[in-house]
């Protein structure tokens, strides 16, 4: 049975694209979003393909990425086999890099449903009912074979967790964007036989149980329902639905694939600050700033302007907490009680905020109140116990820099990837297509400038990966969602944990890519309206979020893309 090629496809396909007939030019002047992919732990993730309009990256084996886009709103994807995609909204600075870190929660495991209909059951009592010839192919043509259905409750209790869905819990009214709380998620991902991302036919609803949120005790007897618009990158109202009180839980009658989010708006009012380079004073223009409500369950971030400056819609009288973080990696975070001064969503330029005054970061430093965390030994941690020097002496060994090209070449099944920098330094994946384990099985070897092997990464599942000296030995490291920590396990058997407080401060230590020269990034340039664009190619014009390129029809049907006639 033939498996989606997923983010290698998309790339495979991309970089076929170069050879097909230029689409129209643009003069649009260029900026960068840059930053990098964990999971909710804070563990760095490779490989995720990051997506723009025109243009597409992947993450390194850091989860470093950077792309180009234009200044201005953009709407950014973020896929890897076996977490849920995360969709992020992000205001672009023209004359400098904007931060956006994004953590991806695992996704629950696919279970087969036949056409026929069935049932399927996920964690805290989420549930989906699929009647029978209920979901459609992007082109809208009726599925008769089974489908894999991934049905992953988004509890978001966790900060992390929380961050990790699509958004930013912004929503569009109709009448203007208001910021939300939240009570509960799901995500509902469905896909046939050859990967293709599925959708629900006309006249069919799909019966969703979705449970409220861990710690909501009370929670009211009807809530608003919303569903995630991947255009507007905001979440569109959906009716309003009732309690179940002998469960906890909601159920709806859904039409359409989504997250679905069971969230009440609440009166926004807004904090405003600055962020600085604490030895220096220096502003940073385009550092990210969060938002994370400590009473209650939503989350809001902005990007500080070319004075280093912001405004950030908040809830009326509640706590927040308020990080700015620093490009190279570290951060500071301050608690707040927001007043009760009425703000629109976005907080207009002027507009009068609680002012939390100028953020200090340091490289390398995160600081929330007097206690202060060395990010280098934060991170020094992931390689800790006895075999600490021995794999730091391979990571050593790869040290790429410079100009970066990506090359892939695709034998039968079997998909190989290289990138190579400027410094003499390459890695390479190779995926088979036909694996049984699927993609969240695949080997990268890293070679250092002299082009020796330095060492291998072999992805075994969503939640572990296994470092492969040349020597033969094998370092394991295990992720544990539910407990949010990590187990490295070293070649002769010792082991160590790091915890969930060690990872507090994961996210703001993350550092990012010090160079646009350093990242591997591919634009589009086989731009297409329609499929008369694409005529000289012998190509039809795919969609893909909000991409439209040249490219085969089973190109496009493997990035779950959309043939426009």
């Amino acid at each position: 049975m033939k498996r989606s090629l997923s983010l290698w496809a998309l790339s495979l396909v991309l970089v076929t694209c170069t050879s097909q007939t230029a689409g129209p030019t643009t003069t649009a002047k260029l900026s960068a979003v840059r930053g990098v992919v964990t999971s909710t732990t804070g563990a760095p993730l490779a490989k995720v393909a990051v997506v723009s309009a025109r243009s597409v990256a992947t993450t390194d084996a850091t989860g470093h990425y950077q792309l180009k886009v234009t200044p201005g709103d953009a709407v950014v994807r973020f896929r890897l086999e076996g977490y849920v995609e995360s969709i992020k909204k992000v205001a672009v600075a023209e004359d400098s890099p904007t931060q956006l870190h994004v953590g991806l929660l695992p996704a629950a495991p696919a279970v087969t449903v036949p056409a026929s209909g069935g049932q399927v059951s996920g964690s805290g009592g989420a549930r989906v009912s699929i009647p029978s010839n209920a979901f459609v192919s992007p082109q809208g043509q009726p599925i008769s074979d089974d489908v894999k259905v991934r049905l992953t409750n988004i509890d978001p209790t966790t900060v992390p967790v929380r961050n990790a869905a699509s958004g930013g819990f912004t929503a569009n009214t109709g009448a203007g964007l208001t910021q939300l709380e939240s009570f509960g998620l799901i995500s509902i991902d469905v896909r046939d036989p050859l990967g293709r991302k599925l959708q629900v036919a006309s006249g069919s609803q799909l019966e969703v149980v979705m449970p409220v949120a861990q710690g909501v005790t009370s929670p009211d007897s009807s809530l608003p329902l919303w569903s995630f618009n991947e255009t507007s990158g905001e979440w569109d109202p959906e009716g309003t639905v009732a309690l179940d009180t002998t469960g906890n839980t909601f159920t709806a009658s859904l039409g359409h694939m989504s997250t679905w989010n069971l969230d009440k708006p609440y009166l926004a009012t807004c904090v405003a600050g600055c962020v600085a380079e604490r030895n220096t004073s220096a502003p940073l223009p385009g550092a990210s700033v969060h938002g994370d409500g400590l009473d209650y369950l939503g989350s809001s971030s902005t990007t500080a302007g070319a004075d280093g400056c912001f405004r950030l819609a908040v809830r009326k009288s509640a706590s927040v907490r308020i990080t700015g973080t620093h490009a190279s990696g570290g951060g500071t975070s301050v608690d707040v009680t927001t007043g009760t001064a009425d703000t629109t969503v976005p907080p207009a330029a002027g507009t009068p905020c609680l002012d939390a005054g100028t953020l200090l970061v340091e490289k390398d430093v995160y600081t929330y109140g007097d206690a202060t965390t060395d990010c280098t030994a934060l991170l020094s941690t992931m390689t800790g116990a006895a075999c600490q020097s021995d794999m730091a002496t391979l990571m050593a060994c790869y040290r790429p820099a410079g100009g970066c090209t990506m090359s892939q070449q695709m034998q039968g099944q079997v998909i190989t990837t290289t990138s190579m920098y400027g410094s003499g330094a390459y890695n390479q994946q190779t995926i088979d297509t036909e694996n049984p384990a699927g993609f969240s099985s695949f080997t990268t070897e890293f070679h250092g400038v002299d082009g020796a092997l330095c060492y291998s990464l072999r992805v075994e599942s969503a939640a572990s990966f296994v470092i492969l000296a040349p020597d033969s030995k094998e370092y394991r490291m295990t992720y544990d969602e539910s407990a949010n920590s990590m187990t490295a396990t070293c070649p002769d058997g010792s082991r160590f944990v790091m915890d969930g407080a060690t990872t507090a401060a994961m996210s703001a230590c993350q550092p990012q890519q010090s160079s646009t020269g350093d990242t591997c990034s591919l634009n589009v340039p086989g731009s297409c309206t329609n499929s008369a664009d694409c005529a000289s190619s012998g190509g039809t014009c795919c969609r893909y979020a909000s991409t439209a390129f040249c490219t085969t029809s089973d190109g496009c049907a493997v990035v779950d893309g959309g043939v426009l006639p």
